[in-house]
């Protein structure tokens, strides 16, 4: 048995429970997907832009590209995968810089459809395919790469200004499905909110009055907090090589990681202590 199969059968045996979906009638509903459709409606796409394209600009984007995606081969790539794609500023960029298809994965409708509209031609040409999650899968990413006949395929794994709405255990729960659909040798590209910086910490505070207002619930202006130290500990844990695990060096808020999947058995032993439920 090769080191993927290993963590796939780790997964399938022990963890066959968990592969199940979750039922629509599931506590909560799906609030986060409800949060970001309703943002792509109040938030109309001006002249050359599209919704999303407000995070940051041109030059933000290409600078985080030159120093995730350029080391980690991109041009190279043949499958990739990328979480929470919005309206396809970044799955753009990979899409151009090689020949790579691209399963791009989302928790809203409304952006998927912005992204189908922003992307055509990648779509008509079978290098764009969409395809959207259930916020409460905590294997969305490994079913739906097994769906695609991608599982222990994929070059990369990818999610920009996604993570940064993500809680440190669905962060977690990410990190183990990539285990199940990328090569050895494969990346894990992401940033997050890092608390430790300055900048986040700034955001952090001068958001708690919204934030304990609205009780929590997902929205899209708040960020779920973690640290570098965290995502490296659960990184190398679940079976990854950190090559970089710290605090974004063009805009100092936001933290970057470029994990390369190195151990299976690693991973296989982390998937071991999840319980069904």
């Amino acid at each position: 048995m090769s080191a993927t199969d290993l963590a796939t059968a780790a997964l399938a045996g022990k963890m066959g429970h968990a592969m199940t979906p979750p039922s629509d009638a599931a506590p909560g509903g799906a609030k986060f997907a409800s949060a970001w459709d309703q943002y792509v409606a109040h938030t109309p796409g001006a002249a050359g832009r599209w919704p999303g394209d407000e995070w940051g600009d041109a030059s933000l984007w290409q600078a985080w590209f030159a120093r995730l995606f350029v080391p980690a081969g991109v041009e190279r790539w043949t499958r990739a995968i990328e979480v929470g794609q919005g309206s396809g500023k970044y799955t753009e960029l990979v899409l151009r810089a090689g020949t790579a298809t691209v399963l791009a994965l989302d928790v809203s409708a409304a952006f998927q459809a912005v992204c189908k509209k922003r992307l055509a031609d990648a779509v008509a040409a079978g290098r764009l395919l969409l395809r959207p999650i259930d916020e409460r899968d905590p294997d969305a990413l490994a079913r739906a790469a097994g769906e695609a006949g991608w599982t222990g395929q994929v070059d990369a794994v990818f999610s920009i200004d996604t993570l940064v709405h993500l809680t440190t255990t669905q962060i977690a729960a990410l990190l183990l499905s990539a285990t199940r659909v990328l090569r050895v040798g494969g990346w894990f590209l992401g940033t997050f909110a890092d608390a430790t910086s300055r900048s986040g910490q700034e955001k952090l505070i001068g958001d708690v009055d919204r934030v304990m207002r609205a009780g929590g619930d997902p929205t899209t202006g708040c960020f779920h907090w973690t640290s570098p130290q965290v995502i490296r500990a659960l990184a190398e844990r679940c079976g990854y090589a950190v090559e970089i695990c710290d605090l974004d060096p063009a805009h100092h808020r936001d933290g970057h990681f470029a994990l390369r999947f190195a151990d299976a058995a690693a991973a296989a032993a982390a998937m071991a202590l999840r319980r069904p439920c």
